[in-house]
């Protein structure tokens, strides 16, 4: 192994898998807690440059960390000390969860306008959502290795840390009309995500030999392994499915933002009764 190597295999730390609602994860959902209050409390009204900062901040560390993941996913060692590099096209940084990857970027450097505010309530609703569910049941991304472990916990955690940054700071412009501003950015994701399914089983495919890749698990190649939709998906024609999926996303989507306005009107509410007093 050469130093790189060496300094990545410590990195990645052998440890005993977490397990849901272990110390660890409770950890994290207590921090995550703790990070979205102070958000909402103290961040509500910060102003724009700080607010930018914030997301290019979060968008650094969440790049990062998958980096080290593709990294570690990639490197195999034998029982030789041999290291050996292929890339794990399955874990291709392109799902739902993914997302944020690359809209936040855009959020952080675009000028204020109709595009940019799309791109921030699909932060808060679409990326909440997808954040929500890896955070709420992680059994199924948990690993032996303390760095995924970490990397996974910190992505998910963000995400939805700048989505209620995001309806917070934003809770002025907040109404019906956002949601459905959200949705032509999840329409657009989904095309990407249809065509790179489409062009890489294209070119990862060899005779006897299929590469996984199945990004939003939408490609007609390979059998979604989300729940639910994997039921869905071995029951009905292949089109079905797809419609089925973007609608159950975007209901999904939209429970989020019944719930944000919610907390919201609450929060008007409670400001408005400690008011009068």
């Amino acid at each position: 192994m050469n130093v790189f190597e060496k300094i990545l295999h410590f990195l990645e730390f052998e440890i005993e898998r977490p397990q849901i609602f272990g110390w660890f994860h409770i950890m994290c959902v207590a921090i995550l807690v703790v990070a979205c209050v102070y958000a909402c409390v103290k961040l509500r009204d910060c102003s724009e440059g700080t607010y930018r900062k914030i997301v290019i901040v979060c968008w650094a560390c969440m790049l990062v960390l998958e980096i080290y993941k593709q990294l570690v996913l990639a490197m195999e060692i034998n029982e030789y000390r041999i290291v050996t590099w292929e890339y794990q096209w399955y874990a291709f940084p392109f799902q739902l969860c993914s997302t944020p990857i690359f809209v936040m970027p855009f959020v952080a450097i675009m000028k204020d306008g109709a595009v940019r505010k799309s791109l921030i309530w699909f932060l808060c609703f679409f990326s909440v959502f997808g954040g929500l569910t890896v955070i709420a049941y992680p059994n199924e991304v948990f690993a032996s290795t303390l760095g995924i472990n970490i990397q996974t916990m910190v992505h998910h955690g963000m995400q939805i840390f700048i989505g209620v940054l995001s309806v917070a700071r934003f809770r002025s412009e907040f109404s019906i009309k956002s949601y459905f501003k959200s949705i032509p950015v999840f329409a657009v994701l989904v095309v990407m995500a249809t065509v790179l399914n489409e062009i890489m089983y294209a070119v990862l495919s060899t005779e006897g030999a299929e590469v996984m890749f199945n990004m939003f698990y939408i490609s007609r190649h390979f059998g979604c392994t989300l729940p639910l939709l994997s039921m869905v998906y071995s029951a009905v024609p292949y089109v079905a499915f797809v419609l089925i999926y973007i609608v159950g996303f975007l209901i999904c989507a939209f429970a989020i933002f019944l719930i944000q306005r919610g907390i919201l009107a609450l929060a008007t509410g409670l400001k408005a009764r400690y008011a009068k007093k």
